[in-house]
């Protein structure tokens, strides 16, 4: 089962078709965003266990152990990743 964000108020996408894979390997250390939730001590399925983790803890993870300065930062640049795809 993905990880689901909220899109816009009528659809949702995985966040795991976003953050995949092949982004997580090319951009960060990771090979899943699994992985990487994992390495923080988290074992994330759905959008409210993403939602368990305090935001403050994830930007701070993601600045620390990625190129990006906060989640919001990296789930960007994978969606304009995808975008261009």
């Amino acid at each position: 089962m993905g990880l689901f964000s909220k899109k816009n108020k009528n659809s949702h996408e995985k966040i795991d078709d976003i953050l995949s894979p092949n982004f997580m390997s090319t951009y960060t250390t990771y090979p899943t965003l699994g992985a990487m939730f994992a390495e923080m001590g988290y074992t994330v399925v759905t959008a409210d266990q993403l939602g368990d983790i305090p935001r403050a803890e994830l930007d701070e993870f993601v600045k620390n152990t990625t190129r990006y300065m906060s989640w919001a930062d990296m789930k960007s640049a994978a969606e304009r990743a995808e975008a261009s795809v």
